[in-house]
């Protein structure tokens, strides 16, 4: 609990608690998922400091459809830091906490503004993929990038995705 003391704050929400249950879905076109604001494309929760405790509750295997995370996503890029510092100097977004071009460029064009195309996230970030046995706990940043894995319809579609997840976050000011 001290790691996430020290990255939340002394201060720590316990907003909601869920479960949930979810059947695997046959990939489609990157491009579509965005359109849908479907958890099967590359996003981030867009909530400000968040952290998800998930614990699985069904096995899952590799070619499931667990989590893909992409490690250090969570991180503001260098050019997004210097942007976001320029701007505050103006008093303007203040407490930003977001991938800046990624969110004003979807903003202008008209895409959701959390989400990020598959072949750029993989081409910026090392992809983990979170599978595993019942009982499993996993722990991630919201911001960082994320999605529920898709399959292939030679995979198995019936194997259902059970899960418990707390939400932390920071208290709302």
């Amino acid at each position: 609990m001290e790691s996430i003391n020290s990255y939340l704050g002394s201060e720590i929400n316990y907003s909601y608690v869920i479960f949930s249950k979810s059947k695997p879905e046959i990939i489609k076109k990157d491009s579509e998922l965005i359109l849908a604001g479907s958890v099967l494309g590359f996003h981030n929760d867009d909530c400000g400091k968040q952290i998800k405790i998930n614990i699985l509750l069904t096995d899952l295997k590799k070619d499931s459809n667990g989590l893909e995370y992409a490690i250090s996503s969570n991180k503001i890029g260098f050019i997004d830091k210097i942007l976001i510092n320029f701007f505050n100097i103006f008093g303007f977004f203040k407490d930003w906490n977001k991938h800046f071009i990624n969110y004003q460029k979807n903003k202008i064009i008209g895409r959701k503004v959390n989400f990020m195309p598959e072949s750029i996230v993989k081409k910026k970030f090392k992809i983990l993929k979170v599978y595993g046995k019942s009982g499993l706990v996993y722990i991630f940043d919201t911001n960082g990038f994320h999605r529920q894995s898709s399959v292939t319809a030679g995979d198995n579609l019936n194997s259902d995705r059970d899960l418990i997840t707390v939400y932390l976050d920071t208290p709302k000011k």
